[in-house]
């Protein structure tokens, strides 16, 4: 076992995920933690090694433990993969994060979101072998992110006991020169980074991993259709189907769709986006207002939205492509699964009503207050810039 040398242990998935943890690089080594990545995409390999930053590939594992449960993966629940192929990743990185374990000092797990079949192995690893885990979230509140240690979102700490929040300090001054920053900056800027990112080519060394899929046998966690992925990445189709709406002159609730891929959705909702649209109209008939319904900006599926379309057939609402800021505004009142878009509702005082499972139900303003500007911490997922030392800190006293 390598003595001198204490590591923090993270799965990486896509290149998005390595350029995230990757900058948490310079902080580590100033409180003399190296990273440690797993991955099973071979790109990684080379962009890692560019940094000069560990990362080891996962192998196919032939002695495997078939009584695994993955039905609430993420990738199960998408049909992304068989049941098979979960399986044999579960084992694979296991087997390759217990074998590091018992070469390196790993003293944390870093996880992203907490729900995919390699969160599932590193959670199993985190309890048999006593590491300390802690889980990252998109916030969907710009510059900050969502940590965690014990989970995220309905699986989160907060979600559990929400007098947690009760036990952080309010600086009143503080959320009032945050609110200030922040409706200008959602007065001036109107894309979500995940649309942005949605449609970008991330990664220009896909095909390396299809290559090491093929010929090395590591195991997938996505059986990719790449000509479907590249028409899907061009958002031209969605332009014909939005309708024109006066939100300034017409009453409304308002209902912002979710990924069908989201684990909010998937994971966190007894609820479908179906549903919600139903359920949505019910509301909104007996306030005798109409339903506006919206996109998520990252949606991409074309199946999704010949769904919406049918929907739409079935049950009067209109489908606008409006900022959501500007409707969430002018609205009489949001109805959302779990959207973060009920909490940005919050914070500009709208009725808001959840129809899933969310950390924000039991919000009140000093908890809204409290949850922006004291539990969410000061990091752009999306940034380039390097993580400094107090936000580590802050992160590894979290457990």
């Amino acid at each position: 076992m390598s003595i001198n040398k204490r590591y923090i242990l993270i799965y990486v998935n896509y290149k998005i995920d390595f350029d995230f943890f990757s900058r948490f690089q310079s902080a580590v080594e100033k409180i003399d933690y190296k990273l440690f990545l797993i991955s099973n995409k071979v790109s990684l390999k080379f962009y890692a090694k560019k940094k000069n930053i560990k990362l080891e590939l996962i192998k196919s594992k032939y002695k495997i433990n078939t009584r695994v449960d993955i039905s609430r993966s993420v990738e199960f629940l998408n049909n992304w993969i068989t049941e098979s192929q979960g399986i044999s990743l579960y084992n694979s990185v296991y087997s390759t994060a217990k074998s590091i374990i018992n070469k390196f000092n790993i003293d944390y797990l870093f996880l992203l979101n907490g729900n995919n079949i390699h969160d599932i192995a590193l959670k199993e690893i985190s309890v048999n072998f006593k590491i300390k885990k802690i889980f990252f979230e998109l916030s969907n509140i710009p510059g900050k992110i969502f940590i965690d240690p014990i989970g995220t979102n309905s699986q989160s700490s907060i979600f559990q006991s929400i007098n947690l929040l009760d036990s952080y300090k309010l600086d009143e001054n503080k959320y009032k020169l945050w609110l200030a920053k922040y409706k200008v900056a959602k007065e001036n800027y109107c894309k979500v980074p995940q649309g942005i990112y949605r449609f970008k080519i991330n990664n220009p060394l896909l095909l390396i991993d299809e290559i090491g899929f093929l010929l090395l046998r590591i195991p997938k966690n996505k059986n990719e259709n790449y000509l479907r992925k590249l028409l899907e990445k061009i958002p031209s189709f969605k332009s014909n189907i939005f309708d024109s709406y006066d939100i300034e002159r017409r009453r409304y609730v308002f209902l912002p769709l979710q990924l069908p891929s989201d684990t909010q959705l998937l994971i966190n909702s007894k609820i479908s986006n179906d549903e919600a649209i139903c359920r949505a109209s019910q509301i909104a008939k007996n306030m005798s207002v109409d339903l506006v319904v919206k996109l998520h900006p990252a949606t991409i599926s074309h199946d999704f939205i010949k769904e919406v379309m049918l929907l739409k057939q079935k049950i009067k609402f209109y489908l606008v492509d409006i900022r959501t800021i500007d409707l969430i505004k002018a609205s009489e009142k949001i109805i959302t699964i779990n959207s973060t878009v009920g909490l940005e509702s919050m914070i500009f005082n709208k009725e808001v009503e959840f129809l899933g499972e969310s950390i924000y139900t039991d919000f009140n303003s000093s908890r809204l207050k409290k949850y922006i500007c004291s539990y969410l911490v000061d990091i752009d997922y999306f940034s380039d810039k390097e993580i400094e030392l107090e936000y580590l800190n802050d992160i590894l006293q979290r457990v």
